[in-house]
């Protein structure tokens, strides 16, 4: 029953990311050249609804034990968190945008999964000594669970009603996705902390290292058909044939995006839904590195950039 929860859960999440538009790519470059902050306060409202839910219910239920705890050194994780923002630069969406655009039909980014599975099988953080892995904490008390959801839920009214002040259509159709997303991420992580669809390709990458898990498809799966039933289902699903340099950018940008992220632990969309919402003390600092180097690749590159 809860394998089928999960599945269920994934695939709604799938659809609502293809919806939200939640690439941190795209949100940095819509903030430096067109001068609107729409797509990082869609990063907030993402971050903060998925925190009234993951600590709300952690709250709830009782101590669970599935909020993160430490990450990577400082160094380590400021190192890996610039890595991770020039890999998805390169790449032309972060793990939530490969998704995005997945589900559009863009072919080249089936070589940013290629490029994190060869970032698992070549595992160059372990072999120099800099790999993190993600590890659960003890739940924090009541009154911390209960003042960090009011905190995440004030600043979820302020995402949504500076979103709101726009009164653009377009936007606000993105905003309720982004809410639903929010939603599904906190309940997908109450169940499988940190979670993934990287998970199944470190497990493609791993192939006779390690048995498989199957248990990774499915969910795995379920977010991918989500997310190419939503763009259907929306007309966004316009299917493109990878082109090389395409498929280069996208095969490089996923190996380093996938071999920053387990330095730090996790990639941006672990660190969006799991890490910085459940109160991770990594998390912030990772992110805020990872924003910044972005916006600096816009401000600086932009113009000679493309989408793949």
């Amino acid at each position: 029953m809860t394998e089928l929860f999960i599945y269920v859960i994934a695939a709604c999440l799938g659809w609502s990311l293809a919806r939200a538009a939640l690439c941190a790519v795209a949100a940095t470059q819509e903030a430096i050249q067109a001068q609107r902050p729409t797509g990082l306060y869609m990063q907030v409202l993402a971050l903060t609804t998925t925190g009234v839910v993951l600590l709300g219910l952690s709250w709830w239920i009782g101590d669970m034990g599935r909020l993160p705890g430490d990450g990577g050194t400082r160094l380590t994780v400021l190192i890996a968190s610039i890595a991770m923002a020039l890999g998805a630069f390169l790449n032309g969406g972060c793990y939530l945008g490969s998704i995005m655009y997945l589900g559009r039909g863009k072919a080249n980014f089936l070589f940013s999964l290629i490029g994190i599975a060869l970032a698992a099988r070549f595992n160059l953080p372990e072999h120099f000594g800099v790999a993190a892995h993600a590890i659960l904490r003890p739940q924090p008390s009541n009154p911390i669970l209960a003042g960090g959801t009011m905190v995440f839920a004030l600043l979820a009214v302020s995402a949504a009603w500076a979103l709101r002040r726009q009164h653009n259509d377009a936007v606000n159709a993105r905003l309720g996705q982004t809410l639903l997303a929010g939603i599904w991420a906190g309940a997908l992580m109450i169940h499988a902390p940190g979670w993934a669809y990287a998970h199944v390709l470190n497990a493609v990458g791993l192939l006779g290292l390690k048995p498989f898990d199957w248990a990774l498809v499915g969910p795995a799966l379920a977010l991918l058909i989500g997310a190419v039933a939503s763009c259907i289902a929306a007309g966004t699903w316009a299917p493109a044939a990878p082109t090389w340099i395409g498929a280069a950018r996208c095969l490089g940008g996923g190996f380093v995006m996938e071999s920053a992220a387990r330095c730090i632990p996790g990639g941006n969309d672990v660190l969006l839904f799991w890490v910085l919402p459940g109160l991770g003390g990594y998390g912030l600092y990772a992110y805020s590195l990872m924003l910044s180097t972005l916006l600096l690749g816009w401000r600086f590159f932009g113009p000679k950039a493309s989408n793949v």
